[in-house]
């Protein structure tokens, strides 16, 4: 809900911050020894510190989650992420597909995770044989994964979519930091169709989108990803998680999730799930996959399956309060808490985006 008013839905003067990729600095003023640009917040050890705590970001990414109900979607992920289709346990051929000689170890590394005895994986998905073709998909992210460990050795629909951007340019809190913008990996997009508040408004365009451009319609980062081989990509993560949570919360939607997915020593990959608690950024991890196993990839497949469906009923309470939220709004704009972000070039070409069905 909008804070400070109930629904009956459900629940400056520094140099400017480039759109492009690293985040370069546009040098406009002589203040270059304050300035700190969003790549020195992710990769140096004491900034980060420094800047969570003024825009009251815990940095510790929790293990386990409070016992309270706002986090039973998030275990509802990890419970139907482990919950696999019947026919798996079965070892059948025949619903699998055809099945390449080079993937056959990644297809017994799968039973055998399915089938061992102190298996963490269930066997109740019903008959959802689309999975093979995830499954297959899988096999070959193994062994492309495994040939590339390999050469390193030896050299040393349109209402339900959601979109997935690659480079987009997010902005940032203000902070004491003077950091404005940020460029994510990459980034789930819940877009928010005929939303009448963002329509009608140029006001509360600009303020409600965490882009650094203004799209058409309203769109709601739902999740983040930072995949790099070599980097550990968690405090990147952070960064983009940070303005999708700021964006909920001057949404006053501080009781949805966003997510973000970081790599790390090269064949991990973690979730995580970010809210507003008590007025402040909490992040918890939700689960962690191995690149070299099959049944742990098919875990990640299936969590943000979960991910993507729990980002559909967010859009749907979003637009069944539409009209209550553009009724607050007259008597309560939105709040601007984005730094500021006189940023050139905008309206570049971002490249199509991938929907994610």
């Amino acid at each position: 809900m909008l804070s400070g008013h109930s629904f009956t839905s459900s629940e400056s003067h520094s140099p400017i911050f480039s759109a492009r990729p690293h985040d370069s600095v546009v040098p406009t003023t002589s203040t270059k020894s304050s300035i700190v640009s969003a790549t020195e917040l992710a990769t140096e050890v004491d900034k980060p510190a420094d800047w969570a705590h003024a825009i009251t970001l815990d940095p510790v990414i929790k293990l386990t989650f409070p016992e309270v109900p706002i986090f039973n979607p998030i275990k509802a992920i990890q419970t139907v992420s482990t919950s696999f289709p019947y026919w798996l346990k079965t070892r059948s051929v025949s619903k699998l597909g055809f099945v390449a000689p080079i993937h056959y170890k990644w297809r017994d590394a799968l039973w055998f995770a399915i089938q061992h005895p102190h298996s963490k994986y269930s066997t109740s998905r019903g008959r959802d044989f689309s999975v093979s073709f995830a499954i297959q998909t899988i096999f070959r992210a193994c062994h492309h994964h495994e040939m590339r460990q390999l050469d390193n050795g030896r050299s040393g629909n349109e209402r339900n979519a959601l979109l997935y951007l690659v480079g987009e340019t997010l902005k940032l809190p203000a902070s004491s930091a003077r950091a404005q913008v940020t460029t994510a990996g990459g980034v789930v997009l819940l877009p928010i169709l005929n939303f009448s508040p963002y329509t009608l408004s140029p006001e509360f365009r600009t303020t409600a989108s965490a882009l650094a451009r203004t799209p058409e319609n309203l769109l709601l980062v739902h999740c983040v990803t930072e995949f790099r081989r070599v980097d550990n990509g968690e405090n990147q993560m952070k960064l983009d998680m940070i303005s999708a949570l700021y964006q909920k919360k001057i949404l006053g939607i501080t009781n949805q999730f966003v997510f973000g997915v970081f790599q790390f020593d090269t064949d991990m990959l973690q979730i995580n799930a970010g809210l507003w608690q008590d007025d402040k950024i909490k992040i918890y991890r939700v689960g962690t996959y191995s690149l070299q196993a099959p049944a742990s990839l098919l875990e990640f497949v299936f969590a943000l399956r979960g991910i993507n469906q729990l980002g559909r009923t967010y859009r749907d309470q979003l637009l069944e309060s539409a009209a209550a939220f553009q009724e607050a709004i007259k008597t309560k704009p939105l709040v601007d808490a984005w730094a500021s972000t006189l940023i050139p070039d905008i309206n570049a070409d971002f490249g199509a985006p991938i929907v994610l069905e």
